[in-house]
């Protein structure tokens, strides 16, 4: 049984329509997740998929979505109570959209980008205030742009948006490898001093290749200040083609740590201050560590961060192909690669093994397209959890949302969130 509490690993299809969401369970004192997948009937998300899931409190938000029956995008919004079971209709989003990362910053809800009539990409933001229940529109992102992943980094007080899907030049869709930051920032209006609006990094500022990212997740680690990039996989076909990106994914895993972002925005905005921004664009870079990391290298998995372990289910996973570059060093720079990785981008490889040398390889366990597993953030290993081909998610797109529940939890009644707990621990 549990002493305290369990975490909650929800996930939900994020291409199919039916009326189910899954989740597992953490066993706080096994330190494991419990084999075993489970399916809730969640009726409100009937013909709905695509949509952005975000948690903020005590509640759980469905935002947008689109609906393949009706062939239409939605600007419905459904709150779920987790304390109480209780579903709620809130006031819809002013822009139907899809393919789009929602976020929690400042006590409101953010919708930027997405996808949005006639699959349009779509530069357009807007926030939603849970206490009086409406939408405001916001600054908009710096270009149209889908299927990004966000992130609030509190220390920071920004957000970053990383990567996505976006128009080129000659009209073609391409993944892109820009970072955004979204916060109290300095504004281009003459009339305002400092105002919530995104600006754009410099290029050299971005995702570890040139190639760019989509179907990707990013996580907080507050125990190693750092964040984390896992999976993902580049668009490398003329038109949005989700056969074309099965072709290549990322080698798994890279993190920059929250010092070296944070000093990068120091600089950026002493420059923005002093009008010289085009003059240190060049120099600046950002030192990324990467993992290679073949379970990892899969695109529009769920990921979860609990303790010492990085929990990826589901997904897609393509076998990368062999490298064409030799393995990288402390002292290796973007420079000195191909096109793999772009200019001004330092990326270093971290040791191979908690007890190895920086040049070892360790063999990884052969892990099924999609299965249940996690990678140990200090013995720097991965390792199979259970495979989920009878759950239905071993090569599902999926959202992912880990909840705490305490103590009090256990008096839920059945048919909401409820016997999980007494489902869990048998």
């Amino acid at each position: 049984h549990l002493s305290t509490m369990a975490d909650l690993i929800l996930l939900f299809p994020r291409q199919s329509t039916k009326q189910c969401a899954a989740f597992l369970v953490y066993h706080p004192e096994r330190r494991l997740v419990m084999p075993k997948v489970s399916l809730l009937d969640w009726r409100r998300l009937d013909g709905i998929c695509r949509y952005s899931v975000v948690r903020l409190r005590d509640h759980l938000y469905f935002l947008g979505g689109y609906r393949p029956a009706k062939k239409k995008y939605s600007r419905q919004v459904l709150r779920y109570e987790l304390s109480t079971g209780t579903w709620y209709y809130c006031n819809k989003m002013k822009t139907p959209r899809a393919d789009f990362s929602a976020f929690a910053y400042d006590g409101k809800i953010y919708c930027p980008g997405g996808r949005t009539t006639n699959g349009a990409l779509t530069e357009l933001m807007e926030s939603f205030e849970p206490i009086t229940n409406n939408w405001y529109q916001e600054n908009p992102l710096p270009a149209p742009c889908a299927e990004f992943a966000c992130i609030c980094l509190e220390q920071l007080s920004t957000v970053i948006l990383v990567g996505g899907v976006a128009r080129s030049p000659n009209g073609s869709f391409r993944c892109f490898n820009h970072i955004w930051r979204f916060g109290f920032l300095k504004s281009t209006n003459p009339y305002l001093d400092y105002e919530y609006l995104w600006q754009a990094l410099p290029s050299g500022v971005g995702v570890p290749t040139s190639l760019g990212v989509r179907g990707h997740q990013l996580v907080f680690d507050s125990a190693f200040n750092r964040v984390y990039l896992v999976g993902g996989s580049p668009l490398t076909g003329k038109d949005d083609d989700p056969a074309v990106s099965q072709k290549s994914r990322l080698p798994g895993l890279y993190y920059f740590s929250i010092e070296d972002m944070k000093a990068l925005f120091d600089e950026l905005d002493k420059a923005m201050e002093q009008g010289t921004v085009d003059d240190i664009s060049d120099s600046l870079k950002l030192c990324w560590t990467r993992r290679n990391i073949e379970q990892c290298s899969r695109a529009y998995a769920a990921v979860s961060l609990i303790g010492n372990k990085l929990f990826v289910v589901g997904g897609s996973q393509v076998k990368p192909p062999p490298p064409k570059t030799p393995s990288l060093t402390e002292e290796t720079t973007a420079q000195e690669l191909s096109e793999a990785e772009p200019p001004r981008l330092k990326v270093v490889e971290e040791e191979a093994a908690e007890h190895g040398s920086a040049s070892a390889t360790p063999q990884q366990p052969e892990v099924a397209s999609g299965d249940a597993g996690y990678y140990d953030k200090r013995r720097k290993s991965f390792h199979s959890l259970f495979s989920l081909s009878n759950s239905g998610l071993d090569t599902s797109e999926l959202i992912s949302v880990t909840v705490k529940l305490e103590k009090s939890n256990r008096d839920l009644k059945p048919d909401r969130l409820d016997w999980l707990l007494q489902w869990s621990l048998w």
